[in-house]
């Protein structure tokens, strides 16, 4: 059976360092020679995740939350960016609801961040040489010749998924959710890992139920809630593991490879 696979990368396939462990880099290169499609949905902007889809020979990765899908060669595949107006309506909007709310926004090849939202970034996330502009507000940065893909807003009193909770309250058809407890992540509407995956089935001409998904954070939900296979590490999310079909083991201990390992053996000889 041809299956595709919807890898989240951080917390899930790559370990707490980064790096792909070698037992599961083994079992997505089985998976590929029967045919399997290898597809990652990550959070990651287009900069740093399609040069590591090239490095380990994936065909295609959804970025920014599956703002845009390319190629592993760079090509892009969809891109859904925002309209500058409503971008513009929910962060005003949100600046009157949350007093302190600060913001940035992802462009693919570069991003721009207010400096009180790099203030709150901390020294574990650094920032980016060449890639990062800082602005004294997001609004102020915005074209309509070229929208962004992705908002990210902090809070110096909310979490991540606090901040989506908080930010939903209003009346926007926005994609709001969080991939990380550092805060929260808005993309168009109907931008979300769903429907860059169930794009990808068309492309590829395989069925939900052939699609095996794994996850840890609150925007992986409702992907494991919709593919035939839905699997959470042991790290994931309470909200993660109610809806997962399977808990595997955490991403540092290569849960992912286990999985997969599983699965190959009803088909490799």
């Amino acid at each position: 059976m041809q299956r595709l696979l919807a890898l989240d990368l951080d917390g899930t396939l790559l370990r707490s360092d980064g790096t792909l462990g070698g037992r599961t880099r083994v079992a997505l290169q089985e998976a590929t020679q029967l045919g399997w499609v290898v597809f990652p949905v990550t959070a990651r902007p287009s900069r740093n995740a399609v040069a590591l889809a090239l490095e380990e020979d994936w065909p295609e990765i959804a970025c920014s939350n599956g703002a845009v899908t390319h190629r592993s060669d760079g090509e892009v595949l969809q891109i859904v960016p925002f309209h500058v107006p409503e971008v513009r309506a929910f962060v005003e909007t949100a600046r009157a609801a949350l007093p302190g709310i600060t913001f940035g926004a992802e462009w693919g090849e570069y991003m721009t961040a207010e400096q009180a939202y790099d203030e709150l970034r901390g020294g574990g996330n650094p920032i980016e040489v060449g890639r990062h502009r800082p602005v004294n507000d997001v609004l102020l940065d915005l074209k309509e010749a070229k929208p962004p893909l992705k908002l990210m807003a902090r809070h110096p009193h909310f979490n991540g998924p606090n901040l989506v909770t908080l930010l939903q309250q209003g009346t926007t058809e926005l994609s709001i959710t969080a991939s990380t407890m550092s805060f929260a992540e808005i993309t168009a509407a109907g931008v979300n890992k769903v429907a860059a995956v169930k794009a990808a089935c068309q492309r590829h001409q395989i069925s939900q139920a052939q699609v095996v998904a794994f996850g840890d954070m609150p925007i992986d939900a409702p992907l494991l809630a919709w593919v035939g296979h839905g699997v959470a590490v042991a790290n994931s999310r309470p909200d993660v593991l109610v809806v997962a079909d399977e808990v595997t083991a955490s991403n540092d201990q290569e849960g992912v490879a286990l999985v997969l390992e599983r699965l190959l053996s009803f088909c490799l000889p």
